[in-house]
């Protein structure tokens, strides 16, 4: 016999309840009746209390009930009583969900567009834990590297979240290939399960080509061994994303030539805008001089550039004040002294 019905409905995991079993003798002599515990997976999260008693003719008790769940799912539980001098149990049926909290992102879709290759870009999301219990998250994006291959960072990544409360959460993004990304990023609740709820991360990485003014750069007439610089212009031919570019260092075998500086050697080009560069180039040796440089742009798959720096080396040039000196009539084994002016019209010692 069912003496009694109770469904919660959807219960909260870890969410303590409470619930109240009235028991009443409609008989006509004392009742003496005692609670046999359940040990299903369910039965042994509810505590009955007290779990005896005896109930005089038309006289009415209490059972009180308290549950508690840390595994999820649906569950029908019934509980039985023990009634002395009876063989009849009264049953009393317990039907419920365990479910996890209740949470959402303020966002469908995490959607970067087309990204600058090996540049940092972000991106916000909001989650709202709509609860009433609290939860503990890991928010993380499965198909990411590890390590030295990471592309994504989300802060902050780990959690407790109250009921009712929220977290800003910043995923920040350095693409290192050049492909289209079609990720997802996931929240993990502690004791409920992984990946409860997800939203695309969407992006297209591409890689500027960068324009070069001139392939050779004249300096002209350099004195040997005094540095000369000039200017040289990059273009990002893209009017979407940055572009990174390197120059290399300067190869040994060349330095015994000419020997140059490149000044800012690594930097970043906006969408459609130009940069100079200053190139100060420093001449080794007397004659012409062509010393190539290399420029590489961070992830194209097209060859590095190259160009070459060119220059005439000289030597300390010199300027007398006479073009001829004259004595005119001498005295014979007689000293004649005149004298010559010389001046050193360059920027280097003579």
């Amino acid at each position: 016999q069912i003496i009694s019905n109770i469904t919660p409905g959807d219960v909260f995991i870890n969410d303590p309840q409470h619930y109240e079993l009235f028991i009443a003798n409609k008989g006509d002599i004392p009742a003496n009746w005692s609670f046999m515990s359940s040990l299903t997976k369910f039965g042994s999260k509810f505590n009955f209390y007290p779990t005896e008693g005896s109930l005089a003719p038309g006289e009415t008790g209490v059972v009180n009930i308290d549950f508690t769940s840390d595994i999820l799912g649906e569950f029908s539980e019934t509980f039985r009583f023990h009634l002395q001098g009876n063989e009849e149990m009264l049953l009393c049926q317990i039907k419920g969900h365990i479910v996890g909290p209740t949470f959402h992102l303020d966002v469908r879709k995490i959607d970067f567009g087309v990204v600058s290759y090996d540049y940092l870009h972000t991106a916000e999301v909001r989650m709202v834990n709509t609860s009433k219990i609290n939860m503990d998250y890991h928010v993380h994006i499965p198909q990411d590297g590890s390590y030295l291959k990471k592309e994504f960072d989300v802060s902050p990544c780990d959690g407790m979240l109250a009921p009712g409360d929220y977290v800003d959460i910043t995923v920040e993004f350095i693409p290192s290939t050049i492909k289209v990304y079609d990720y997802t990023l996931a929240v993990d609740v502690a004791g409920v399960g992984d990946i409860l709820l997800s939203v695309p991360i969407l992006a297209e990485c591409v890689v500027s080509t960068v324009k070069i003014a001139t392939r050779e750069l004249e300096f002209g007439e350099c004195f040997i061994r005094y540095p000369y610089e000039q200017q040289l212009v990059l273009t990002n031919m893209s009017d979407e994303v940055r572009t990174k570019f390197e120059f290399l260092a300067q190869p040994p075998y060349t330095k015994t030539i000419a020997t140059y500086e490149v000044e800012p050697e690594v930097g970043v080009i906006e969408p459609g805008e130009n940069m100079a560069v200053t190139i100060r180039l420093t001449a080794e040796k007397l004659g012409p001089v062509k010393v190539p440089y290399t420029l590489v742009v961070a992830g194209s798959p097209e060859p590095p550039l190259q160009g070459l720096l060119v220059c005439i080396g000289i030597g300390p040039r010199l300027i007398l004040d006479k073009t001829e000196m004259r004595w005119g009539n001498t005295e014979c084994l007689k000293n004649s002294t005149r004298t010559l002016g010389v001046k050193n019209d360059s920027l280097i010692n003579a």
